[in-house]
């Protein structure tokens, strides 16, 4: 029982110097996870509108760590952030963007549909046709039309 409370104080101490438990996370010392090829593949999430639930709140827990979904006090541990990139969360703990699939519970029944969902919009994206850029049109000499 000991090595299991050392654990989760440990958890909490990570959690609070990140910025988790506060609110928005603090930036690593390191600088934040990215990759080149999520933001080529999946694209960027946008950043126009907000999230009405949060990753814990949905049932997402991150792979690596390991930690009570619902701390002692009755909230949710709030380490998961929605990642930059589309069909991925981030793991402020461990500075690392997980596809959200693999951060279903097992057993749930979701994970499938939800790989199968971000799957199908990656492909979407890929196929999606560049828009055209306009041609503008040109005055006649004469400053007409």
């Amino acid at each position: 029982m000991g090595e299991h409370k050392d654990h989760l104080t440990t958890a909490l101490n990570e959690l609070q110097a990140a910025g988790a438990i506060s609110g928005m996370p603090k930036e690593p010392p390191g600088g934040f996870s990215k990759s080149a090829k999520a933001e080529e593949l999946l694209g960027l999430r946008r950043t126009d509108c907000t999230a009405f639930d949060q990753p814990c709140e949905l049932g997402y827990h991150c792979p690596l760590c390991q930690y009570p979904h619902i701390g002692k006090d009755g909230n949710y541990d709030e380490r998961l952030h929605w990642s930059e990139y589309e069909s991925m969360v981030w793991c402020c703990v461990c500075n690392v963007d997980y596809p959200s699939c693999l951060c279903l519970p097992p057993g749930s029944g979701r994970a499938t549909d939800v790989f199968l969902s971000s799957v199908a919009d990656a492909v979407a994206r890929q196929t999606k046709p560049e828009p055209k850029p306009q041609k503008r049109q040109r005055r006649k000499p004469d400053g007409k039309g």
